[in-house]
């Protein structure tokens, strides 16, 4: 390391805004969040999952929240689910900043990658044609 550079602490991430490795959404955590697309959102269901959808007042980029019970299967699988959304929704072009809250249907382990990306972008396309 060479002097004057900050060693990074382990298991800290890059500020979004500022330099470093760009996210292109950020992750949903809170309950109160979840709570708020839940009441206020606009919801979209398909056999695989019901996506909840609410426009950000004052956000620059995509927020997504996942909902996977644990009795949809072991973590791995559900991990596996999860990471294939967040691809899916990385490669989609959002027009303007959103929350999305994606709660999974156990059918979605017997879809593959193609068709559920055909639902997600079929739950966008609906939502930003009803808001405009």
């Amino acid at each position: 390391m060479l002097t004057g550079e900050k060693k990074e602490e382990r298991g800290s991430r890059p500020d979004i805004t500022t330099g470093g490795k760009v996210y292109p959404f950020a992750t949903l955590k809170k309950r109160n969040d979840f709570n708020k697309l839940k009441k206020e959102g606009k919801v979209f269901k398909n056999r695989y999952m019901l996506m909840y959808i609410m426009p950000q007042k004052t956000g620059k980029q995509l927020r997504a929240g996942f909902s996977i019970t644990k009795k949809s299967g072991k973590a791995f699988q559900r991990n596996k689910i999860r990471r294939i959304l967040k691809e899916i929704l990385r490669k989609v072009n959002i027009p303007f900043a959103i929350d999305v809250l994606i709660i999974i249907r156990n059918t979605i382990y017997k879809a593959g990658f193609e068709e559920v990306k055909t639902q997600v972008e079929k739950s966008l396309r609906q939502f930003f044609l009803s808001y405009r």
